[in-house]
C-alpha cells in the first residue's frame, strides 16, 4: 500500500484553515482506511480511502482506492481507478505492474465459454430428427438428416 500521508500535511502552516482542516480530516480518513485495510475490512477501507481522496486529491491515494476496488469485487470501479492512477502519475515507478494488473481485470471479466450442449431426439418418423443445442438458457432446434456421412 501506498501512503500519502506526508504528501496530505505538507506545509500546513502555510494553507488557508479550510484547506488545512480539509487535509486533517483526508489524513484521519486514509489512517482508518489504512487500519480498515490491515483488519482486511475492505468495504471500510475503500470508504476512507474514496473521503481521503474527495478531500485531498493525490495519485497514491487514487492507488489504493482501486487497490480496494479490486478486494471487494468492483472490477470496473477498479479498473476505472487503476487507468486514473495513471493519468494522475504516468511516470510512476510501478506503472507497467498496475498496466499488468489492469490487463488481468480485464481478462478476468471476459465470460468463459462453455462448449454449447447437443442433444438428438428422435422423431417416430425415420425420416429425419431434431438437434436440440442449448447456448446459454436458450435451446434452438433445427432438422437434421439421419444416416453416416461418409464424406
Amino acid at each position: 500500500m501506498v501512503a500519502a500521508l506526508d504528501l496530505l500535511g505538507a506545509h500546513a502552516s502555510a494553507q488557508p484553515l479550510d484547506l488545512r482542516r480539509r487535509r486533517a480530516d483526508a489524513r484521519a480518513a486514509f489512517e482508518a482506511a489504512e487500519r480498515a485495510w490491515r483488519e482486511s475490512d475492505f468495504p471500510r477501507a475503500l470508504a476512507g480511502f474514496r473521503r481521503a481522496q474527495e478531500l485531498s486529491p493525490h495519485p497514491a491515494t487514487l492507488y489504493n482506492v482501486a487497490r480496494a476496488e479490486e478486494q471487494v469485487g468492483h472490477v470496473d470501479a477498479a479498473i476505472e481507478t487503476y487507468e486514473a492512477y495513471l493519468r494522475a502519475a504516468p511516470a510512476a515507478s510501478d506503472a507497467d505492474e498496475v498496466r499488468r494488473t489492469i490487463a488481468s481485470l480485464r481478462a478476468s471479466r471476459e465470460p468463459a465459454v462453455t462448449p454449447p450442449v447437443v442433444t438428438f431426439i428422435e422423431v417416430p418418423e425415420l425420416t429425419g430428427a431434431r438437434a436440440v443445442v442449448t447456448v446459454g438458457l436458450y435451446p434452438l432446434e433445427w432438422p437434421v438428416a439421419l444416416g453416416w456421412n461418409d464424406s
